[in-house]
Formats: structure tokens, C-alpha cells, sequence
């Protein structure tokens, strides 16, 4: 990741270069090179940076990848006594099938421009601006057309952070898209009292992030967004 991070960081370097001697030189050719300095200290002039600066930052981001092939361990995270989610989902998570999205551990290496960022508030839903964790997790579950990612995703976004910190994935995200927030519906986890829950990277007030979980007895909102993979047709 550090060296595709670098390479990356010099062609976006490279092009910003390119795009401001384009730029410099058509205010040049049509007279008015010299007032577009003045125009961006205006409140008009600094929301069209921001806007130019935030598109440009967003397709920058879709052009990195996540490496996502660690091995995630539930003893190391979140601890030795949590599991896998076994059999339906208003059980005890006990005893039957686990859920998890095998799928999600198959992938090594994902773009981000493949992710999506799903909310689920939809319809009705979409006008009280809430979903209930059960509720999330069948709206996504329906979704034929993409993978819902696991712990090896969460372990690779986590440990991009740990190395790039403002430089991370995740810091870019935040700063282009801002999201604050993801969850992991590939991997259901059973916490040592029973309770269902998923893996989450949230960032806090100061500006760090740090890894949770989130119950499905809880309240999904409009910024809480669910890491999922778009499947290539």
C-alpha cells in the first residue's frame, strides 16, 4: 500500500501540475489571469475551489485500492469470546448456519471506486431517515448485485489507517465524501452475552478513528453507511 500510495500521490501530483499550467494559461489567453486571485478570495470564488478541490479529491480516491487479504481474527478483535453468528438471526446465535458473506474473504485486493456505501433508507424509510439493524441487514441481504463485506475489508481499511493515518483511505473518504462511518454486514459476530451486532470504523470528534462494533437492536441514520461491493456485470 505504501508504494502504490506514493506512486499515486506523484500522477495526482503530476496531473495537478498539468491542470493548473492548462488552467493558467486560458485566463492568460482571455485576459484575465491576474483577476482570478482576487475572485478566489470571494466567498463565490472559495465555494468553486471547494467544489473543483472535492471533485478532484473524489476521483483521486476512486483510483486507490484496499488490500484486503489479512487474516482476520475475532480472538485479537474485538476479543477471544466473541464468535460468529450462528442460525436465525432472532435466535441464539448458537447453533446452525454462520453468517458470513464467503464471498467478502475471496477478494484480495478491492478498487474504491467498487464500493458502495449503502444507508438502505429507501421509501418510507428514507422519510423517518431511520432503519433498525435487523431491518438493515435483510435490505442488504436482498441485493443481488453486490457482496456485503467482511472482517478481511474492515482488518485492511483498519490497517491502512494504522500506517497512513491523514494519508489513509479512510481520511480521504472523510474528507471528499464525508463519511465518518462504515459497517461490515459480511461478518454477523456474537458478542460474549448473546447480543448481534457487526464491526465498525467510526472517527471521533478529535479526528481519530477507531474500531467498534453495532448492535442490530440499535437505530441506523442517515450517515451510518454499510461497506458493500459492487459485483461486476
Amino acid at each position: 500500500m505504501k508504494k502504490q500510495w506514493t506512486e499515486d500521490v506523484g500522477i495526482f501530483l503530476a496531473r495537478l501540475s498539468k491542470m493548473y499550467s492548462v488552467v493558467s494559461s486560458s485566463y492568460s489567453s482571455m485576459g484575465i489571469g491576474a483577476n482570478i486571485i482576487p475572485w478566489l478570495e470571494t466567498e463565490s470564488g472559495k465555494k468553486e475551489l471547494e467544489a473543483a478541490l472535492k471533485l478532484l479529491g473524489a476521483k483521486f480516491i476512486e483510483s486507490l485500492s484496499v488490500s484486503c487479504s489479512g487474516h482476520f481474527n475475532l480472538a485479537e478483535f474485538p476479543g477471544k469470546d466473541w464468535a460468529t453468528w450462528k442460525g436465525p438471526i432472532d435466535g441464539d446465535g448458537l447453533l446452525g448456519e454462520e453468517y458470513v458473506d464467503c464471498r467478502s474473504f475471496e477478494l484480495t485486493e478491492i478498487k474504491v471506486s467498487s464500493l458502495i456505501f449503502e444507508t438502505c433508507l429507501d421509501g418510507e424509510k428514507q422519510i423517518y431517515g431511520q432503519i433498525f439493524g435487523y431491518d438493515k441487514f435483510g435490505e442488504l441481504r436482498k441485493k443481488q448485485d453486490t457482496i456485503l463485506l467482511g472482517g478481511n475489508v474492515f482488518l485492511g481499511l483498519w490497517r491502512d489507517y494504522q500506517i497512513n493515518k491523514k494519508n489513509s483511505i479512510l481520511e480521504l473518504l472523510w474528507h471528499a465524501k464525508k463519511i465518518g462511518y462504515l459497517d461490515f454486514f459480511g461478518l454477523v459476530l456474537r458478542a460474549p452475552g448473546g447480543r448481534c451486532g457487526v464491526l465498525n470504523l467510526t472517527r471521533q470528534e478529535n479526528g481519530e478513528w477507531k474500531r467498534g462494533w453495532s448492535w442490530f437492536t440499535w437505530v441506523w441514520a442517515s450517515k451510518s453507511f454499510s461497506a458493500v461491493y459492487k459485483i461486476a456485470a
